[in-house]
């Protein structure tokens, strides 16, 4: 089964700032937001370009407590990417 998840959100930073944050999603946002995120590992690749596969570890009083994704495709141009969870 296949779903999408668009998100769209207004944010007072430039583009580029905000995209190479996304870039660096592994290493970042575990230290930006732990109450989120316990781990981020790169099980393939470095976790982040097309065809990394990553694990999220979720805190602790998540509903989810694991996840395994691979990136898909990023564009720089459009500020894009896409992930694929794996199952």
């Amino acid at each position: 089964m296949a779903s999408t998840f668009a998100l769209e959100a207004e944010l007072k930073s430039k583009p580029q700032k905000i995209w190479e944050s996304i870039n660096d999603f592994t290493n970042l946002f575990p230290k930006i937001f732990p109450q989120v995120f316990a781990s981020v590992v790169a099980l393939k690749g470095d976790g982040n370009s097309p065809g990394s596969v990553r694990r999220i570890t979720y805190a602790e009083d998540s509903r989810i407590e694991e996840d395994d994704e691979q990136s898909k495709n990023l564009s720089s141009r459009w500020f894009k990417f896409k992930i694929q969870q794996l199952v």
